[in-house]
């Protein structure tokens, strides 16, 4: 197997979105460090999580440094990230948004998978909203981030029919099956200097 010597911290929520994200980035690359962004409206302590952490339990396996993060912005992550020298942030579901400071750290930036055609249905439940105007396009996107909500330059996005009957859950697991492999591809031509970047549209759209 190829193996390439781009350096990534990987951030992500306990869950299978972020799961398959990150295992699909690990078999060309190296995760040196997994964040774990705190579920929204968290109130337990910054450096509690459960042993039931998908996260949690890949970076044990796989002995990477992994940590539980209130905030992903706070000084403290900014530090542990400048330690590890990565050259790209890769995220894949985070239940806030992602600060300058953090930002501006690895040299190839921050990119953000996201389950739904850019630059519509921005926001964090965009299949809700996709289903309730019954869209016939579902897309998975692979953007910049930027300061804003979903609002960074697109790298790749693909685009897929949505068949009369297919349930969320169908939708879902459509976005999981081109997802993960959409990101792999976008870091691929990130790493060979190939990857093109498409300022989002200008349209007036709504948060999802």
């Amino acid at each position: 197997m190829e193996v390439f010597s781009l350096k990534i911290v990987f951030i992500g929520t306990s869950g299978d979105y972020s799961l398959r994200h990150l295992e699909a980035l690990e078999k060309k690359f190296e995760v040196i460090s997994i964040i774990c962004a705190a579920p929204r409206y968290y109130e337990g302590r910054e450096d509690s999580f459960s042993k039931r952490n998908v996260l949690y339990k890949n970076a044990k396996k796989k002995r990477i440094p992994f940590y539980f993060a209130k905030n992903v912005s706070s000084d403290r992550i900014e530090t542990v990230i400048k330690k590890t020298g990565c050259d790209l942030i890769c995220v894949a579901s985070c239940s806030q948004l992602i600060k300058k400071n953090i930002i501006d750290i690895p040299k190839l930036g921050v990119i953000n998978a996201h389950g739904a055609k850019l630059p519509y249905y921005k926001g964090p439940n965009p299949d809700y909203w996709i289903f309730y105007y019954q869209e016939k396009e579902g897309a998975v996107t692979i953007h910049y981030i930027d300061e804003g909500e979903d609002s960074g330059d697109i790298i790749n996005q693909e685009i897929f029919q949505i068949p009369f009957g297919m349930t969320r859950t169908e939708y879902r697991e459509e976005i999981l099956r081109r997802s993960p492999r959409l990101m792999q591809q976008s870091v691929l031509e990130l790493e060979k200097g190939m990857a093109k970047r498409r300022e989002q549209q200008k349209i007036k759209t709504f948060r999802a």
